[in-house]
Protein backbone atom coordinates (compact mmCIF):
# COMPACT_ATOMS: atom_id res chain seq x y z
CA UNK A 1 0.00 0.00 0.00
CA UNK A 2 1.46 3.37 -0.87
CA UNK A 3 2.00 6.04 1.70
CA UNK A 4 -0.58 8.25 0.05
CA UNK A 5 -3.12 5.59 0.93
CA UNK A 6 -1.75 5.64 4.49
CA UNK A 7 -2.29 9.37 4.78
CA UNK A 8 1.29 10.38 3.99
CA UNK A 9 2.24 13.14 1.63
CA UNK A 10 2.29 12.45 -2.14
CA UNK A 11 6.07 12.92 -2.14
CA UNK A 12 6.27 9.72 -0.06
CA UNK A 13 4.61 7.70 -2.86
CA UNK A 14 6.65 4.50 -2.47
CA UNK A 15 5.13 1.06 -2.21
CA UNK A 16 5.68 -0.22 1.31
CA UNK A 17 3.59 -2.60 3.41
CA UNK A 18 0.82 -1.08 5.53
CA UNK A 19 2.57 -1.93 8.80
CA UNK A 20 3.60 0.06 11.84
CA UNK A 21 7.34 -0.12 10.98
CA UNK A 22 6.72 0.98 7.37
CA UNK A 23 4.46 3.87 8.39
CA UNK A 24 7.01 4.96 10.99
CA UNK A 25 9.78 4.78 8.37
CA UNK A 26 7.81 6.95 5.94
CA UNK A 27 6.99 9.43 8.70
CA UNK A 28 10.63 9.78 9.74
CA UNK A 29 11.71 10.12 6.09
CA UNK A 30 9.13 12.88 5.62
CA UNK A 31 10.17 14.71 8.80
CA UNK A 32 13.86 14.35 7.98
CA UNK A 33 13.30 15.87 4.54
CA UNK A 34 10.67 18.53 5.34
CA UNK A 35 11.00 19.41 9.02
CA UNK A 36 14.14 17.99 10.71
CA UNK A 37 13.52 20.19 13.76
CA UNK A 38 10.59 17.81 14.54
CA UNK A 39 12.24 14.42 13.82
CA UNK A 40 15.07 13.07 11.69
CA UNK A 41 17.54 10.26 11.25
CA UNK A 42 20.70 10.37 13.32
CA UNK A 43 23.90 11.26 11.44
CA UNK A 44 24.82 7.61 10.88
CA UNK A 45 21.24 6.55 10.02
CA UNK A 46 21.05 3.84 12.68
CA UNK A 47 18.38 5.59 14.78
CA UNK A 48 15.90 8.42 14.65
CA UNK A 49 15.59 11.38 16.96
CA UNK A 50 12.37 13.16 17.91
CA UNK A 51 13.12 16.77 18.77
CA UNK A 52 9.57 18.08 19.16
CA UNK A 53 7.17 15.46 20.53
CA UNK A 54 4.21 17.86 20.54
CA UNK A 55 4.60 18.85 16.90
CA UNK A 56 5.20 15.23 15.86
CA UNK A 57 1.98 14.23 17.65
CA UNK A 58 -0.16 17.01 16.21
CA UNK A 59 1.26 17.40 12.70
CA UNK A 60 2.64 13.99 11.73
CA UNK A 61 1.16 11.10 13.73
CA UNK A 62 -2.42 11.67 12.46
CA UNK A 63 -1.17 11.55 8.86
CA UNK A 64 0.26 8.05 9.33
CA UNK A 65 -1.69 6.55 12.25
CA UNK A 66 -5.22 6.66 13.66
CA UNK A 67 -4.19 8.79 16.63
CA UNK A 68 -2.25 11.87 17.67
CA UNK A 69 -0.85 10.54 20.94
CA UNK A 70 2.94 10.45 21.30
CA UNK A 71 2.81 8.04 24.26
CA UNK A 72 0.75 5.56 22.21
CA UNK A 73 3.35 5.83 19.47
CA UNK A 74 6.12 5.09 22.00
CA UNK A 75 4.19 2.05 23.30
CA UNK A 76 3.94 0.74 19.74
CA UNK A 77 7.67 1.28 19.24
CA UNK A 78 8.28 -0.78 22.39
CA UNK A 79 5.98 -3.56 21.16
CA UNK A 80 8.04 -3.77 17.97
CA UNK A 81 11.33 -3.98 19.85
CA UNK A 82 12.60 -0.42 19.45
CA UNK A 83 14.88 0.81 22.23
CA UNK A 84 14.96 4.33 23.62
CA UNK A 85 18.47 5.72 24.01
CA UNK A 86 19.47 7.72 27.06
CA UNK A 87 18.95 11.43 26.48
CA UNK A 88 21.80 13.89 26.71
CA UNK A 89 21.61 15.90 29.95
CA UNK A 90 19.41 18.95 29.42
CA UNK A 91 18.16 17.73 26.04
CA UNK A 92 14.51 17.09 25.26
CA UNK A 93 15.45 14.96 22.24
CA UNK A 94 14.23 11.36 22.27
CA UNK A 95 16.25 8.81 20.29
CA UNK A 96 14.85 5.41 19.23
CA UNK A 97 16.70 2.59 17.53
CA UNK A 98 16.09 -0.89 16.18
CA UNK A 99 18.71 -3.11 14.55
CA UNK A 100 16.57 -3.42 11.43
CA UNK A 101 15.23 0.15 11.25
CA UNK A 102 17.94 1.90 9.25
CA UNK A 103 17.95 4.89 6.93
CA UNK A 104 17.86 3.78 3.28
CA UNK A 105 17.19 0.13 4.17
CA UNK A 106 13.44 -0.23 3.53
CA UNK A 107 13.98 -3.91 2.69
CA UNK A 108 14.68 -4.68 6.36
CA UNK A 109 11.27 -3.40 7.52
CA UNK A 110 9.63 -6.79 6.81
CA UNK A 111 11.95 -8.30 9.43
CA UNK A 112 10.54 -6.10 12.22
CA UNK A 113 7.72 -7.88 14.04
CA UNK A 114 5.70 -7.43 17.19
CA UNK A 115 7.38 -9.06 20.16
CA UNK A 116 5.45 -11.95 21.67
CA UNK A 117 4.75 -11.85 25.37
CA UNK A 118 3.90 -15.12 27.07
CA UNK A 119 0.69 -15.04 29.04
CA UNK A 120 0.10 -16.93 32.28
CA UNK A 121 -2.92 -18.67 30.77
CA UNK A 122 -0.99 -19.94 27.76
CA UNK A 123 -1.29 -23.68 27.17
CA UNK A 124 2.48 -23.84 26.78
CA UNK A 125 3.17 -21.86 29.95
CA UNK A 126 5.80 -23.36 32.18
CA UNK A 127 5.00 -24.38 35.74
CA UNK A 128 7.74 -24.55 38.37
CA UNK A 129 7.83 -27.58 40.66
CA UNK A 130 9.19 -27.50 44.22
CA UNK A 131 12.22 -29.46 43.05
CA UNK A 132 13.09 -26.66 40.61
CA UNK A 133 12.13 -28.55 37.44
CA UNK A 134 9.72 -27.11 34.92
CA UNK A 135 7.16 -28.78 32.72
CA UNK A 136 4.56 -27.52 30.31
CA UNK A 137 0.91 -27.42 31.30
CA UNK A 138 0.17 -29.87 28.48
CA UNK A 139 2.45 -32.48 30.09
CA UNK A 140 0.54 -32.20 33.37
CA UNK A 141 -2.93 -32.89 32.01
CA UNK A 142 -4.45 -35.95 33.63
CA UNK A 143 -7.13 -37.89 31.76
CA UNK A 144 -10.62 -37.30 33.17
CA UNK A 145 -11.23 -40.97 33.96
CA UNK A 146 -7.99 -41.24 35.95
CA UNK A 147 -8.84 -38.21 38.04
CA UNK A 148 -12.36 -39.54 38.68
CA UNK A 149 -10.97 -42.90 39.84
CA UNK A 150 -8.51 -41.13 42.14
CA UNK A 151 -11.31 -39.02 43.59
CA UNK A 152 -13.52 -42.08 44.18
CA UNK A 153 -10.63 -43.93 45.83
CA UNK A 154 -9.93 -40.99 48.15
CA UNK A 155 -13.61 -40.67 49.05
CA UNK A 156 -13.70 -44.38 49.94
CA UNK A 157 -10.60 -44.02 52.13
CA UNK A 158 -12.14 -41.04 53.96
CA UNK A 159 -15.35 -43.00 54.49
CA UNK A 160 -13.40 -45.96 55.96
CA UNK A 161 -11.47 -43.61 58.30
CA UNK A 162 -14.63 -41.98 59.47
CA UNK A 163 -16.34 -45.29 60.31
Amino acid sequence: MSSTQNGGSPSDARILPDTFPAKTYLMIESCDRDCPDVASWTDNGTAFVVRDTTKLATDYLPCYFKHANFQSFVRQLNIYGFRKDAAMPGSRDVVFRHDKFLEGKEGLLDLIHRTNKTTKKSATAKRRHPDGLTSSVEEEKIPYETSQLTLLSLQMQIAEMSA
